[in-house]
């Protein structure tokens, strides 16, 4: 995931501190796909360019589950959207902001605590 960043990138991750560089990035990717497994998916709701700068607005939906044999943890579930800034960098785009939201708190299937 990290790779997608340009080395100075900005992670706005909700309800937490700014995230800057593309190693601190790598670092609270490492964070949060050490919860568990992911399943994760996005569809895009708009995108605009012009020259080396592109806007791109997502909603995703994604359920996080235990790992085998890890300790256990009921399936957490969330909706939400994100605009991301990609910033073209010779012939490659790079994510420079990246800021996004969810519909609601994390949940486990059925809304329950």
């Amino acid at each position: 995931m990290a790779s997608l960043y340009a080395e100075n990138a900005r992670l706005y991750p909700e309800a937490e501190p700014l995230v800057e560089g593309r190693d601190a990035i790598r670092a609270k990717y490492a964070e949060w796909f050490g919860m568990g497994t992911a399943e994760f998916q996005h569809r895009r709701l708009g995108l605009t360019v012009d020259g080396p700068l592109a806007i791109e607005r997502v909603a995703w939906s994604m359920k996080i589950t235990g790992e085998p044999g890890g300790p256990p943890m009921e399936p957490m579930e969330g909706t939400g959207k994100s605009v991301i800034v990609w910033r073209k960098v010779g012939d490659t785009w790079l994510i420079e902001d990246d800021i996004g939201n969810m519909d609601h708190p994390l949940a486990p299937p059925g809304g329950g605590s």
